[in-house]
């Protein structure tokens, strides 16, 4: 069951996550469309999407068997590490190898990124609510 509750997470979140992203772009930078590389966003979006799909499915199936514990840590590990994974990959981007934090910030909540990098930070925050509320 766990298998098919974490296949049907990835499926679901990559493709969430991918449109999330989208649409953001249409809202905010409609012009990225006409862009020829904007296809390469989706090597961004499909894994940390289904990534997140997969643990957030798998914390939701520990949480309905009565594991809140158990669904408290994964989602706080498995967070954490994703949100420390995305930070990684703005750090090393082009755009913030300099020594300006601004320059930092202002990567890491560009559209390429922040939907993943939100999502991560919420799933650790549930993971953190789940194990506060079991005390």
């Amino acid at each position: 069951m766990f298998l098919l509750v974490g296949a049907a997470g990835a499926l679901v979140g990559a493709l969430g996550l991918s449109a999330l992203t989208v649409l953001l772009y249409w809202l905010f930078e409609p012009e990225a469309f006409r862009d020829g590389q904007f296809v390469v966003l989706f090597i961004f979006t499909i894994p940390f999407g289904a990534l997140l799909g997969v643990i957030t499915g798998l914390v939701v199936r520990q949480v309905r068997l009565g594991n809140t514990w158990r669904a408290g840590w994964l989602a706080t590990a498995s967070g954490t590490s994703v949100l420390a994974f995305a930070t990684l990959i703005v750090w090393g981007s082009a755009d913030s190898r300099g020594d300006d934090t601004g320059e930092f910030l202002s990567t890491l909540l560009s559209l390429w990124i922040a939907p993943s990098w939100f999502a991560a930070a919420g799933l650790t925050i549930w993971g953190t609510l789940l194990l506060a509320a079991r005390r």
